[in-house]
């Protein structure tokens, strides 16, 4: 079993009338559904965000990495003369 739990800090207990959460997932559950559950787990304890949790692999982590870097430096290497 994994156990998330939050507890809301003093300084902001004005603001809401929640003061614990509490999940559980079974651990036996596939890695997708465990996302789904801290995806849940996470919005309940106020973060907001539209999307979605998902994994990618460390090489399309990479290979984005390498695009977001040159399409950068092209942006801020445009007219100065300079080669990639």
């Amino acid at each position: 079993m994994i156990k998330l739990s939050y507890t809301v800090p003093a300084d902001e207990e004005c603001y809401t009338a929640m003061r614990t959460i509490d999940m559980s997932v079974d651990s036996e559950k596939n890695l997708y559904g465990i996302i789904e559950v801290f995806s849940d787990f996470l919005k309940a304890s106020g973060y907001a965000f539209d999307g979605r949790i998902e994994l990618i692999s460390k090489e399309e982590v990479e290979s984005e990495d390498k695009v977001i870097l040159q399409a950068m430096a092209e942006h801020y290497l445009r007219g100065r003369n300079v080669e990639l």
